[in-house]
């Protein structure tokens, strides 16, 4: 095995390996920190849409149960009656 030669051009990379190692590891977990939040992110915003999708069923289908009811004169009580005539109309007959 050869002695180690010790020549002054060498003296000034002693550490540069150990720097560049560093550095790599630093960028690597950069990129991972960053991942890991835009994973969340995206969780947050599927989130937000499905919240927000329910309520737009969800009003769409008060909005059809009130319609309905203003349709057949139903009570809140649930009992069927017959359908609702605006005042001074008279329902069509023969039809």
């Amino acid at each position: 095995m050869k002695p180690a030669v010790k020549n002054s051009e060498n003296r000034g990379e002693r550490g540069i390996a150990l720097l560049i190692a560093i550095f790599a590891l630093l960028l690597i977990s950069g990129i991972a920190v960053a991942l890991i939040m835009m994973a969340g992110t995206e969780s947050a915003i599927e989130g937000n849409y499905r919240g927000s999708t329910q309520a737009f069923y969800d009003s769409y289908a008060g909005l059809e149960e009130g319609r309905g009811r203003s349709l057949r004169a139903e009570p809140l009580g649930g009992r069927g009656g017959e359908p609702h005539q605006p005042h001074g109309c008279q329902p069509l007959s023969g039809h």
